[in-house]
């Protein structure tokens, strides 16, 4: 990820990186001020024959960028990309009505995957006194085939930048259509859709910091949360591993004891305390490949939105949900 691809409003929720704007932009603005104002283009493949010769394939072909002709990926021939503007363009009314404020714009994996998030201006709460949890929307869009156009609700931990788990929700068919942006609607439709989107996920929010709070209420010794964390992380202990064998257990455990936001009533011993070291360890302290800052950052993030950090918060919010009610 370069760091000139990226814009970053004011103070970010995300990792420092970037260019910082003390403004919230519109998106059209943002897309350019970060960068991502390039086309995705489609060229053919061409399979090389014994006699030098080349046949144009009929069943794929190439996205590259209009900016650096870099490649994006290889498609199926029906593949139909969706450019950047458009992707979010629904994105802009709920910027320009003042329901979102835009937070970050950047692209992952050198544009293959593009990342806007929002705050939600309406969805912050207090999960016990002094420890505050903000909603923001992620719009993620891939120009390598590998997903459609997204939008997840995350909440943050406001003391210590923690990205939480993407709020999972058992949606009705019709609640679906709500969290699916028709692309061919007029602008007044697009509008309402938007404010639907938003009313259905602030509540989303609140339910999620219902959850938190009955976390708060579990109090929790060593022994319980030896239990809680090898329940996390059952895919990497297997069947014969010890909880104390994990390479990340000494950090989780000096998270549960003194991380972040451990001296708030409410945190320290409690199953909050414990979610909360987990997401610590996925935010900040999980390891990720590559030797320069950038390109750990890179990692992280795309780990936290789309890979195996998003995966480990998710199991670390269920299972923590189970516990509230077992």
């Amino acid at each position: 990820m370069d760091i000139k691809n990226a814009l970053i409003v004011r103070e970010p929720a995300w990792h420092s990186v970037g260019t910082r704007v003390d403004r919230a932009p519109s998106l059209s603005e943002a897309i350019k001020m970060a960068g991502l104002d390039w086309q995705v283009l489609e060229r053919p493949l061409y399979m090389g024959l014994p006699n030098d010769k080349a046949i144009e394939l009929e069943t794929h072909k190439g996205l590259i960028r209009s900016d650096n002709y870099k490649q994006l990926g290889v498609v199926g021939i029906n593949y139909e990309p969706v450019q950047n503007i458009e992707a979010f363009s629904y994105f802009d009314d709920l910027v320009s009505n003042g329901i979102v404020e835009l937070d970050t714009a950047l692209s992952l994996k050198e544009g293959k995957v593009i990342v806007v998030t929002a705050k939600i201006k309406q969805a912050e709460s207090e999960v016990v006194r002094g420890d505050n949890v903000e909603g923001y929307l992620v719009f993620t869009n891939s120009h390598d085939g590998s997903s459609s156009v997204k939008t997840l609700l995350t909440p943050i931990r406001v003391v210590c930048i923690n990205t939480l788990a993407h709020a999972v929700v058992k949606a009705s068919k019709e609640e679906n259509k709500i969290l699916n942006f028709r692309h061919t609607a007029s602008v007044l439709e697009r509008i309402d859709e938007a404010k639907q989107i938003i009313d259905f996920q602030t509540q989303t929010f609140r339910n999620t910091v219902e959850q938190y709070q009955a976390m708060s209420r579990v109090q929790m010794v060593e022994a319980n949360f030896n239990d809680y964390v090898s329940q996390v992380f059952a895919p990497e202990l297997g069947k014969n591993k010890q909880v104390q064998e994990l390479r990340a257990y000494p950090t989780l455990l000096q998270n549960f004891h003194y991380g972040i936001g451990t001296d708030l009533n409410g945190v320290n011993g409690t199953l909050w305390g414990a979610y909360q070291a987990v997401t610590q360890y996925t935010s900040h302290q999980i390891r990720a490949k590559g030797q320069e800052t950038t390109q750990q950052i890179h990692n992280r993030l795309n780990s936290l939105w789309l890979g195996n950090a998003k995966k480990i918060n998710e199991r670390a919010h269920q299972v923590a949900v189970k516990m509230t009610v077992s």
